[in-house]
């Protein structure tokens, strides 16, 4: 187990909001950060590396399920509540149980909120800016069924998505007045209270600790479960010392990722150099104003960011939706990298 940024040798206690909302950033800021990471790289080398970028959030969730489970286990806490030193006490009192200690039921509720809920959010975050895009572009679905749901999500969501941040923003303000025991809605729903990590509590951590990076220990638990515990915590205990050693870099990475979106580019697609190709001769699409999925006179002109190339708004906008990537260059694209153009008489 990683030192902590503070350790106690007092009674368990109430953690401050200022620990408690660094443990929820770290998460938070680690996410986009390696997801920035995993673009450049799919970016760089699409033939190879556009599966990473498709299937990063999926990815991301099995691996982090994995750490924080073992986290939860062994610790009683996330890999950011461990580094902060912080750790989760059932809101029961536990019955009468002592030390870092979590019954597998408690575990996987836990689970279900610090990586399942934050993966449907994003997915649902994304889900109605494309809708929101798409509305505001004029496409329409073909079947009325879509339409009627499009419109249903775009009314429902909004005041979910601010009731849900009014509800932690209330919670952030009551726990700071001593007026609540959770800092969180998700905590709540978790039915876990978090508490400063005591001294016995490190104790107990670096027993486990001792016991996990005994191969002789383990062994005796025969080689598959041995293998797999072993190679888990290794994996764990890097990642932990990583975040020590990389916070800062984490916190870079996001900068340098939002820099790039306050630009109105992304980073890791619009460093991407253009397409090696010919110049476009007279009578094809590009040439002559014509738009190279339609072969129609370009309206409402868009421009996709990582090949330069210009459609009509409504086609490229449904091509990258279903394909992922540039009809020309065939290089990976989203819908955020398109761009309309102004033409001289448009307002």
């Amino acid at each position: 187990m990683a030192e902590a940024v503070h350790q106690t040798d007092t009674a368990s206690s109430k953690p401050s909001l200022f620990e408690l909302m660094a443990a929820d950033g770290l998460f938070s800021s680690l996410h986009p950060a390696v997801r920035h990471a995993c673009k450049i790289i799919a970016a760089r080398y699409p033939s190879t590396q556009t599966w990473l970028e498709r299937h990063f959030d999926e990815l991301f969730l099995v691996v982090n399920a994995l750490f924080q489970r073992h986290y939860l286990f062994t610790y009683a806490g996330s890999l950011a509540e461990n580094f902060y030193g912080i750790k989760r006490t059932p809101v029961s009192g536990g019955d009468g149980r002592a030390g870092l200690r979590l019954l597998p039921g408690e575990v996987y509720r836990s689970l279900v909120w610090l990586c399942a809920f934050p993966y449907v959010k994003a997915k649902l975050d994304a889900l109605f800016e494309e809708l929101e895009h798409q509305e505001a572009s004029g496409v329409r679905p073909e079947q009325e069924w879509r339409q009627r749901a499009r419109q249903l999500v775009l009314r429902l969501y909004p005041p979910v998505h601010a009731t849900f941040s009014t509800a932690v923003a209330f919670c952030y303000l009551a726990y700071m007045f001593d007026k609540c025991g959770y800092h969180s809605p998700l905590s709540w729903l978790s039915g876990v209270r978090l508490e400063t990590v005591t001294a016995d509590d490190w104790r107990l951590a670096r027993e486990r600790d001792d016991k996990l990076s005994s191969w002789t220990r383990l062994r005796a638990r025969g080689l598959p479960a041995a293998l797999t515990l072993y190679g888990l915590h290794a994996t764990t205990r890097l990642a932990s010392h990583a975040l020590q050693v990389g916070s800062f870099l984490v916190q870079f990475l996001q900068w340098w990722s939002g820099a790039g979106d306050r630009d109105g580019r992304r980073l890791g697609a619009a460093d991407v150099a253009p397409p090696d190709c010919r110049p476009l001769a007279q009578g094809e699409p590009e040439a002559d104003g014509r738009c190279p999925l339609c072969g129609r006179t370009r309206t409402n002109e868009a421009v996709l960011a990582v090949s330069g190339y210009v459609f009509c708004h409504p086609c490229i906008f449904r091509h990258v939706s279903e394909k992922g990537r540039c009809p020309i260059s065939w290089y990976p694209a989203s819908t955020e990298q398109i761009y309309r153009l102004s033409g001289p008489g448009d307002d």
